[in-house]
């Protein structure tokens, strides 16, 4: 149960990540962590990243142009 919600908040902030215009920590109290460090504890344990440096992949993947085919 714990797993889920905490899916589905992080599913949630990398929505937010992606589209900008808000701190990192204005983005974990959105989702539902209390505090910065929880969200940031659980962010990289299910992510398996820092929350900046996916905030920069995914700024990098929206910027790079697309495949040749």
């Amino acid at each position: 149960m714990t797993a889920r919600i905490h899916a589905v908040r992080l599913e949630h902030a990398r929505l937010l990540l992606a589209r900008g215009g808000r701190s990192i920590s204005e983005i974990a109290y959105t989702v539902g962590y209390q505090n910065y460090r929880d969200f940031y504890r659980n962010f990289v344990k299910y992510e398996r990243s820092s929350p900046r440096k996916a905030r920069r992949l995914m700024t990098r993947l929206e910027e790079a142009p697309p495949p040749r085919e």
